[in-house]
C-alpha cells in the first residue's frame, strides 16, 4: 500500500497524469486501485473528522458532479497540510483547499481530480460504491 502511494506521489510530482474519465463513472469497479482524473464540485461543509494514518492525515470530503447533486457523490480524501492540493484548517475561515498551484478552491468552483480510486461498498445509494485518495487538485473554472 506505502509503495503504491509513494510512487503515485512521485508520479504526480513528475507531472504524470491519471486515466481521464467523468464523475459518474470514476467508481467503476475495472477503475479500483488505478490513478484516474475526473472533474468536479467539492464540497466544503461545515465540520469534518481528519484522521492520521502513518506520518499523514487526510481529511474527507464529498465530491459531486455538478453543484447541488444529492447522488453520485464521491468520498474524496485529501492530506492536510499548507501546500499545493492540500487542505488547510484557518482558524476563523475553517477549512481552505489549495489546488495544485497553491491557490484557494472556492465554493462552487468546477476542478479535476486526480486521484486514485479505492473500491468500497457503502450501503448508502447516495454514495458512488468508492473512496479516492486525492494526489492532485486542478481548477478548471
Amino acid at each position: 500500500m506505502k509503495r503504491i502511494e509513494l510512487i503515485l506521489g512521485i508520479c504526480v510530482m513528475a507531472g504524470c497524469t491519471g486515466t481521464p474519465t467523468e464523475h459518474a463513472n470514476a467508481c467503476a469497479p475495472a477503475n479500483d486501485d488505478q490513478l484516474m482524473e475526473f472533474p468536479g464540485y467539492i464540497v466544503v461543509g461545515t465540520s469534518t473528522m481528519c484522521t492520521k494514518s502513518g506520518s499523514v492525515t487526510r481529511c474527507p470530503f464529498e465530491t459531486v458532479g455538478k453543484p447541488g447533486d444529492q447522488t453520485g457523490i464521491i468520498r474524496a480524501e485529501i492530506k492536510l497540510g499548507d501546500g499545493s492540493s492540500e487542505v488547510e484548517n484557518v482558524d476563523g475561515k475553517g477549512f481552505v483547499i489549495r489546488d495544485a498551484e497553491g491557490k484557494e478552491v472556492g465554493k462552487d468552483q468546477k476542478v479535476k481530480l486526480t486521484a486514485q480510486i479505492k473500491a468500497v461498498d457503502y450501503g448508502d445509494k447516495r454514495l458512488q460504491n468508492c473512496y479516492v485518495v486525492v494526489k492532485k487538485i486542478e481548477a478548471t473554472q
